[in-house]
C-alpha cells in the first residue's frame, strides 16, 4: 500500500512539482490525466473509464483509496469476482444494471478509436448480444457476463 501511496504521489508531482509530507496530506485526488501517464497504462484506450468508475463521484478524479481500489482490481492477485465486477461496470456506461447494444457501440468505439460507422457498429452490437444474451432480452445482466467469463479460464490473468 505504501508504494502505491507513492506512486499516487508522484503523479501528483509530475503536474504539480514537489511538495512536502504535509502538503501531500491535503491533496484530495488526481485526476484522469495522472493517471493516464502510468506507462502501463497509457495505451489503455479504457483509462479514462476506469477512473470514472472507481471514482465515487463520477468525475474520474481519484482519491488515494480510489485509486488503490482501481489498481487492486487490475492484479493478478485480485479475485475473478472482483475482475468481473469491474469489467461490468467497465461496459454499462450508463450505469443501469445491464449491457446494451448502446454500451457495447461506446466500447467498440473506445478500442476501434472511433473507426466504425453507425451501421457497423449496430452489426457489432447485435452479433456481440446474440451471441451472449442469454434470456433474449437485447440486454447483459452482470450474471449473464459472468456466466460467460467463468467459462474463460484466463479471465482473471487477462483482465
Amino acid at each position: 500500500i505504501l508504494r502505491i501511496y507513492k506512486r499516487w504521489a508522484k503523479l501528483y508531482e509530475k503536474k504539480h512539482g514537489k511538495i512536502t509530507d504535509e502538503q501531500l496530506e491535503a491533496v484530495d485526488y488526481i485526476e484522469p490525466a495522472d493517471v493516464q501517464t502510468i506507462p502501463e497504462l497509457t495505451l489503455n484506450p479504457f483509462v479514462l473509464r476506469f477512473c470514472e468508475i472507481f471514482s465515487e463521484n463520477g468525475t474520474g478524479n481519484l482519491r488515494f483509496d480510489e485509486f488503490l481500489n482501481f489498481l487492486s482490481s487490475m492484479s493478478e492477485a485480485a479475485p475473478r469476482e472482483v475482475k468481473a465486477q469491474t469489467a461490468f461496470r467497465l461496459y454499462d456506461f450508463d450505469n443501469d444494471g445491464y449491457i446494451s447494444a448502446e454500451d457495447v457501440k461506446k466500447a467498440v468505439n473506445m478500442l476501434t478509436d472511433s473507426q466504425l460507422n453507425e451501421d457497423d457498429l449496430e452489426i457489432v452490437a447485435s452479433r456481440v448480444l446474440g451471441e451472449v444474451d442469454l434470456d433474449g432480452d437485447r440486454l447483459l445482466s452482470f450474471e449473464e457476463l459472468n456466466r460467460i467469463l467463468e467459462q474463460i479460464p484466463d479471465f482473471k490473468y487477462l483482465f
